[in-house]
């Protein structure tokens, strides 16, 4: 989900789509935050109606500490600031698509935070390097 926060949009991921998705569907949002509708997203997670999340925006930014997406094992959450910088360059924007397109096709990322999962995924390795090598490596 990548939408501008412009009122059409707002809530545009509500709980009939999460309905809609498989049990294994991973739902990634990387708009603006009131575009999902928290309340159905964190109901499809706890019903299993979907497996995970990876969010770097939220409805309410900072959180409060009450959300429970915060403390759920199968969510992601990562900081919304990838393009706010001048120095996002082409090469960068290159990089994520290659990463994309590996995981899209069953191969691991080359870089991952926590390559340990990696393992465990359906995922293919195909790298000549370490599992132990950190991020960006």
């Amino acid at each position: 989900m990548h939408s501008p926060a412009t009122a059409s949009a707002q809530r545009m991921i509500r709980e009939e789509h999460f309905a809609q998705m498989k049990p294994t569907a991973i739902y990634i949002s990387t708009g603006r935050g009131p575009t999902t509708d928290e309340a159905a997203l964190i109901k499809a997670l706890d019903e299993k109606k979907i497996a995970a999340a990876g969010l770097d925006v939220l409805e309410q930014e900072p959180p409060g500490s009450n959300n429970p997406l915060l403390k759920m094992d199968q969510v992601i959450l990562t900081a919304h600031v990838a393009s706010a910088s001048a120095r996002f360059d082409e090469a960068r924007k290159r990089r994520v698509g290659v990463e994309l397109a590996s995981v899209l096709t069953g191969r691991w990322p080359r870089s991952c935070v926590n390559p340990s999962v990696l393992a465990k995924s359906s995922l293919v390795r195909w790298q000549p390097y370490s599992m132990e090598r950190g991020p960006n490596s």
